[in-house]
């Protein structure tokens, strides 16, 4: 095995005009397709439908300029941001991480396959499927004002727990425009 991956850049395409910019069809769920030298991957960031483009290093400057050609948008991180924790939609790395388990995340459902072969903590998984509890979940909080709390700022349990035991951490958060501006946000509690 050899590790590439900063041979390969990869870029986001979300929204329903998606499979116009590509010009082909957005492969489905857990398919893996190629097109013109890049790898295509189903993704729903935003809760919408979207694909992730993967390109050679060397080619991510002229893929790209071939999708804004195409229309594609430029949205920016902080647009995109907003977009996907309105979706609820939790981006490993940043709401959960190596040390989560899937049911824990929300994505159980888009990432494990229970009728595949064997995998390293397949037990576990399995066990937690099936008994149906688990320690911890990553939620989403509708705030009660444009107060935006920062990644990492702790999460309090208002009814039954001491305040001094908190419930979990807020992972992402952001203004809302779809509510006004109300803050919004992701927590693993």
């Amino acid at each position: 095995l050899e590790d590439v991956s900063a041979d390969w850049h990869r870029l986001w395409l979300d929204g329903p005009a998606c499979k116009d910019v590509l010009g082909c069809q957005v492969p489905g769920e857990g398919v893996v397709e190629e097109d013109q030298g890049s790898i295509l991957l189903a993704s729903s960031r935003c809760g919408a439908v979207g694909c992730d483009v993967l390109v050679t290093t060397d080619e991510a400057r002229a893929h790209w300029a071939r999708l804004l050609e195409a229309g594609a948008q430029p949205i920016g991180w902080y647009a995109l941001n907003m977009a996907r924790i309105e979706a609820w939609a939790p981006l490993f790395m940043i709401d959960y991480d190596t040390s989560s388990l899937p049911h824990e995340t929300g994505v159980i459902a888009s990432h494990v396959a229970f009728d595949k072969g064997c995998y390293i903590g397949q037990e576990v998984v399995a066990r937690m499927e099936s008994r149906g509890k688990w320690g911890r979940s990553l939620v989403g909080l509708s705030l009660q004002d444009q107060r935006l709390p920062v990644a990492g700022a702790q999460v309090w349990a208002t009814q039954g727990s001491p305040m001094d035991d908190p419930a979990g951490t807020v992972t992402s958060s952001c203004p809302s425009p779809m509510s006004g501006g109300q803050a919004i946000a992701l927590a693993m509690v």
